[in-house]
């Protein structure tokens, strides 16, 4: 599979992270569109153990940069450690929420749920289409 046929799906349902998971999947693509070694990009090979784990080492700065830079305490009060490992387990993917490839499309197809609480990349499409939720 080339990245320009990649698709990915987070299950995440929690509408409040949108930026979050946008900036996620925004880098993801990008990443993509300049991956010079295919061998090397763990969202070809669909091992969703690699992928779990660079999505999650990634989502939390992510957290900070996009949506929340004080998280739930401000600098002042000194504990940015204990928000971090809270958000980390938070906003953890776990491997039943993380749809690739062909499972993103029959996920796609059959579900009415439309709440804007999943979180989808799909290289196929147009780059301004690309990333969009459900």
């Amino acid at each position: 599979m080339k990245t320009e046929n990649i698709r990915i799906a987070i299950l995440f349902h929690d509408c409040d992270m949108t930026s979050t998971f946008e900036s996620l999947l925004n880098t993801l693509m990008y990443s993509f569109e300049y991956t010079l070694n295919e061998n090397y990009n763990p969202f070809l090979s669909g091992d969703k153990e690699i992928c779990l784990k660079v999505l999650n080492q990634a989502i939390t700065p992510l957290y900070r940069l996009s949506q929340n830079p004080y998280g739930y305490n401000t600098p002042e009060d000194g504990d940015w450690d204990t928000d971090d490992e809270f958000m980390s387990r938070y906003l953890m993917i776990k491997p039943e929420n993380l749809l690739l490839g062909d499972e993103v499309d029959e996920y796609v197809k059959v579900t009415d749920w439309n709440n804007g609480e999943d979180y989808i990349l799909d290289m196929r499409l147009p780059k301004e289409q690309r990333i969009y939720r459900i």
